[in-house]
């Protein structure tokens, strides 16, 4: 399978602040880039996790606290809108909020759109970190194979939890980043006869209002041209590639650029091994 897509900076993408919950039968307005990175359509929406009507809706929450936990905006919207059972569960320590932690339901009729709700982990909020989002995204790639979702939304509802450590583009671009590249395994296993085949059409992420609008945005989308075939593993069985420092997404400004600039790492999993970026 040849790996010929394009990797794009996802740095103009937001974290779900204060989403409306208001009148919900006009268009959100959506943002649909032009790229289609392995043929998945990626847009950033102004919706918020209780209005998109996807297969799997993913949001994310920190390691609970024992003197309680912070809603906000979407989030204290969504928990409303499914009866509570995020607070509920949470304040029983029946979803305790360890990093990678998922749990999945399916939302009460009538509750939200979207066919299945999946919570996944952010552990302790102190720890929050890029390498936290790209766990996530990980996992987020994984799950929407295994569930056969089409159609994911994601909204980290990290900033409606209070919290502002990480700047929104750079979260969402190592989150987008992951999901790509664990996205991209599951469709070389596919073409190899590992898994059974399935795609993933589209992937939203959902923003509130003050990140979406353009003159709110840090940064620019910058789109790459594919990587030389050498830089990548073609065959899941491959030797680990002799790769270049150069990354495959990059941030708009220097400062990042310095902060992002590291060597691909070799990843190792039941005896499939394979180059990816860090």
């Amino acid at each position: 399978m040849k790996n010929k897509f394009h990797f794009f900076s996802i740095v103009c993408a937001a974290l779900v602040i204060n989403a409306p919950a208001g009148d919900t039968t006009t268009t959100p307005k959506e943002n649909v880039f032009p790229a289609k990175p392995l043929g998945i359509t990626l847009s950033i929406k102004m919706v918020g996790p209780y209005m998109e009507p996807a297969d799997l809706q993913i949001i994310c929450l920190f390691k609970h606290k024992q003197s309680g936990d912070t809603y906000q905006g979407a989030a204290k919207e969504t928990d409303e809108k499914l009866g509570g059972i995020l607070s509920s569960l949470r304040n029983r320590g029946e979803f305790a909020g360890e990093t990678g932690e998922t749990f999945l339901l399916t939302p009460p009729k009538g509750s939200i759109p979207a066919k299945r709700f999946m919570v996944i982990g952010l552990g302790d909020e102190k720890d929050l970190s890029l390498d936290t989002l790209r766990t996530v995204g990980r996992i987020a790639a994984r799950e929407a194979v295994r569930l056969k979702a089409k159609h994911v939304a994601w909204a980290p509802v990290i900033r409606d939890e209070g919290n502002t450590a990480i700047d929104v583009g750079e979260g969402d671009r190592a989150f987008a980043e992951q999901l790509l590249s664990s996205y991209d395994t599951e469709k070389r296993l596919q073409a190899q006869g590992l898994a059974p085949v399935f795609t993933i059409e589209s992937v939203v992420i959902e923003a509130g209002p003050t990140f979406f609008e353009p003159r709110n945005c840090r940064n620019e989308i910058r789109l790459l041209t594919p990587p030389p075939q050498n830089e990548r593993c073609a065959s899941l069985y491959s030797s680990p590639c002799r790769s270049s420092s150069r990354q495959w997404l990059r941030p708009s400004n220097s400062h990042q650029a310095r902060r992002s600039h590291s060597h691909p790492r070799v990843s190792k999993c039941c005896g499939l091994t394979r180059t990816i970026p860090i």
